[in-house]
């Protein structure tokens, strides 16, 4: 698979999202699901080629476009927690000295 997200029914009625970890990480993608256990059984799965398997379940029975609709809201989750971890790796040090310096007592800022 070349792409970065795809969607598949399986047979047991449960929805197979698959994402490239070159794309995303498995943090981002435990941080997405857990925002979406009140809807879906979810599973995370490593494939040996480079993806991660979303395996989401419907706890209650909906429509397919419901659950779609649901499965993309996941989707933009997942972008979320990804950009999160990017901006920390790319500037969590600088929050770290910012925090410290607005938390330091007063003293040693002279």
């Amino acid at each position: 698979m070349n792409n970065s997200f795809s969607i598949a029914k399986n047979e047991d009625g449960a929805y197979v999202l698959c994402f490239s970890e070159s794309i995303y990480n498995v943090e981002a993608v435990k941080n997405a699901a857990f925002k979406h256990t009140h809807l879906f059984f979810v599973k995370v799965k490593h494939q040996d080629n480079g993806h991660l398997n979303v395996i989401m379940k419907a706890k209650n029975e909906l429509d397919d476009d419901i659950l779609i609709s649901h499965i993309y809201e996941f989707h933009n989750d997942l972008l979320c927690e990804q950009v999160k971890i990017d901006l920390s790796n790319r500037f969590g040090k600088l929050r770290e000295i910012i925090y410290e310096h607005a938390f330091s007592p007063i003293d040693e800022k002279e």
